[in-house]
């Protein structure tokens, strides 16, 4: 499969180079101190933050993870975008931001999908055999921390390549694939040839030795074209439903929403065990 996937890319790469390119240009990023320069400025600073203290206070590992690549990549692309008004026009961080623009958006998507909708189920029903376990591992799940990893940062993704980066938004074309492809390939040959062969199962699912290998590979590749169609047709004919104030608002009220399940996970536990509790007294008696 990555063979294959090697392949189309090597087939398919751009005919331009970067200092071919003339789609990125200074007029087309938010005016200085404007209402979106503000929030890039702000987004930059809360994501490097948040990686920062990830590092400092977790664990140093977790930047080789897809998900914290995604969140640097947008990370990243916040931060161009507000130094873009003080540089050059055509200046190289430009045409880096224009060739990361859809990586950090379908990075984030994979994330968001495979998470939540693969690795999630997979962990909780067929890896953790207790209800102990399976409890930690929700409240684990709903902490700030993972909520803004593993589902703001499809919002962050957004408000970073369509609605934040230029005035009027730009489809993704051909090019873009490839460097979504590109990225996607070359963290795949990262994990199976590094980081598999030394014990560092972060994706079960992932590894070469997985029955379901074959299935979730072709699913990311699978999930690259479908992404680029639909985050094409949603800048095409659906950008009224996207506005700064409305995702802001979203990443927010996901915020708040998981909190409020954690704390009735907890109350369920806890009612939970003081009936064992209860029943247990009631035995011995």
């Amino acid at each position: 499969m990555m063979v294959m996937l090697g392949t189309f890319i090597v087939q398919t790469r751009p005919t331009k180079f970067i200092n071919e390119l003339s789609t990125t240009l200074v007029s087309s990023y938010h005016e200085l101190y404007s209402v979106y320069w503000w929030y890039n400025l702000i987004a930059f600073t809360f994501m490097s933050c948040m990686i920062l203290w990830i590092v400092l206070y977790r664990t140093k590992g977790v930047i080789v993870t897809f998900t914290i690549v995604s969140w640097n990549l947008n990370t990243a692309g916040h931060g161009i975008n507000v130094i873009a008004p003080f540089l050059n026009d055509h200046h190289i961080l430009l045409h880096i931001n224009r060739m990361i623009r859809f990586p950090a958006l379908v990075s984030a998507s994979i994330t968001f999908c495979v998470w939540n909708i693969i690795l999630l189920p997979y962990i909780l029903f067929f890896i953790l055999d207790t209800e102990q376990k399976r409890y930690h591992f929700t409240k684990w799940n709903l902490s700030f921390r993972l909520v803004q990893l593993h589902i703001c940062n499809i919002i962050w993704a957004v408000l970073n390549t369509i609605v934040t980066r230029r005035s009027e938004a730009m489809t993704f074309d051909k090019d873009d694939l490839w460097y979504g492809l590109l990225l996607s390939l070359g963290y795949g040959l990262f994990y199976t040839m590094i980081l598999d062969r030394i014990g560092v199962h972060i994706y079960p699912i992932f590894s070469p030795r997985s029955n379901l290998v074959t299935l979730t590979y072709t699913l990311v590749i699978v999930i690259h074209f479908l992404f680029h169609r639909l985050w094409n047709v949603i800048i095409e004919h659906h950008m009224d439903f996207l506005s700064l104030q409305f995702l802001f608002g979203m990443n927010v009220l996901v915020v708040i929403v998981s909190l409020i399940i954690s704390q009735i996970v907890s109350w369920k536990k806890e009612r939970g065990q003081s009936a064992k509790e209860e029943k247990d007294i009631k035995k011995e008696k």
